[in-house]
């Protein structure tokens, strides 16, 4: 088991360095247009179904999200439509939006258009949306180069086109693939 993790680590790293390259401006995260992408019809094959957080990247270094349990309870979903769930603390909806591929790397925009909370009041299921002046937007790539089942997931920065300056990559994998 340790040494899978290994191996799935140095080639996360090696997914990571081709992807945002040694700098830290991260300008191949810059869309090819100084407007919002056209909105996706449907999803990619390889992106729809369901996510979990398995890894962070930080420093240069991965971490096993197990370890840390943060990360636990955190899902994304992409249905086939291009609508995604984001649940952490917060269930967050929106819209893939696809990016200019690069070297090989298909990368989304994830825009979300809602934000809400459940509660359980007198014991009873509820879904209460959370008022909000601004929406997050996450970037994602698809680490296809080696696996097709692992996606590179960081916070997006819509002003500046980059990643946010202080946001930790995470590394999600589908739930379905092979442990």
């Amino acid at each position: 088991m340790k040494t899978k993790f290994t191996c799935f680590c140095i080639y996360i790293i090696a997914g990571i360095l081709l992807l945002v390259g040694c700098s830290s401006n991260d300008s191949s995260l810059t869309t090819s247009k100084a407007s919002t992408p056209e909105i996706s019809s449907e999803a990619s094959n390889e992106l729809v179904g369901s996510w979990t957080v398995k890894g962070l990247y930080h420093d240069g270094k991965v971490y096993d999200a197990a370890q840390l349990g943060t990360y636990d309870g955190m899902l994304l979903s992409i249905d086939e439509d291009g609508t995604f769930l984001l649940v952490d603390f917060y269930w967050k909806r929106g819209r893939c939006y696809p990016m200019e591929e690069r070297n090989g790397m298909k990368s989304y925009l994830l825009m979300t258009e809602r934000v809400s909370k459940i509660e359980f009041p007198n014991g009873e299921l509820e879904e209460n949306d959370v008022e909000t002046t601004t929406y997050p937007t996450y970037y994602i790539s698809i680490l296809a180069e080696f696996d097709e089942v692992t996606l590179f997931f960081v916070e997006y920065d819509p002003i500046s086109k980059t990643r946010k300056r202080d946001d930790i990559p995470l590394l999600f994998r589908k739930i379905d693939a092979e442990q």
